[in-house]
């Protein structure tokens, strides 16, 4: 199954998303797992390739333009395809799209970001004329800590369940185990308080997932 991280705008969490679910459906529900990353900036190849020394293996390639057969092939040998996107509209996020399984948009929750979805239901509508089976499932990253701040999320989700379905898990602020990320530290290889509470927000957006590809599959 291929499952794209992707959206129109930069900043969102992409290739965090991407990097710590192929790391819990590798480690933790050891699914055969490649990433695959389609980002002009190359960020998750970066990432995994030159800051993991000494840690698991995470195999990721890098593709641009027409990749529909490359990532084809990779879904015959895998479990678990997971593309790691630019963050803007392209032909690449296109091909990518045409040939995925799921399409999974991350959005902060200021007004910048969630204005985003209408820019990203035009691609998706543009995408289902060709893949009409392509599942999509929005969720709120960076979520402010404090309960106080809680309605800037609920109007955030309001505005983006207007284009999308949005993940009822939430990812918290928690900079101290996203910062791990810049040495290729998932945050499951992150040992203290607030990253166990960090993974405990990602288990339920990653298991949120997953029950969704193997409906989305099953349906087809």
């Amino acid at each position: 199954m291929i499952i794209s991280f992707s959206g129109t705008k930069g900043g969102t969490g992409k290739t965090s998303g991407a990097i710590n679910f192929a790391y819990y459906c590798q480690q933790v529900k050891q699914l055969k797992t490649v990433v695959v990353d389609a980002d002009p900036q190359g960020s998750a190849r970066k990432l995994l390739r030159e800051n993991r020394e000494g840690l698991c293996d995470i195999v990721c390639f890098a593709v641009q333009g027409n990749c529909r057969a490359d990532l084809k092939r990779l879904n015959e040998g895998h479990d678990i395809v997971i593309v790691d996107t630019g963050g803007h509209a392209s032909d690449t996020l296109n091909y990518v799209l045409s040939v995925a399984d799921m399409c999974v948009l991350p959005f902060n929750i200021g007004a910048l970001d969630t204005a985003e979805a209408e820019t990203a239901k035009g691609v998706i509508d543009f995408v289902h004329d060709f893949n009409q089976s392509l599942s999509v499932i929005s969720y709120l990253n960076k979520v402010p800590v404090l309960p106080s701040m809680s309605h800037y999320a609920d109007s955030a989700q309001q505005a983006i369940a207007d284009y999308f379905e949005v993940a009822p898990a939430r990812l918290v602020n928690r900079d101290k185990p996203y910062s791990g990320l810049a040495k290729g530290l998932t945050i499951f290889e992150i040992d203290d308080d607030s990253a166990a509470k960090a993974q405990s927000d990602f288990i339920l957006l990653a298991d949120h997932l997953l029950d969704k590809l193997e409906v989305s599959h099953a349906q087809r």
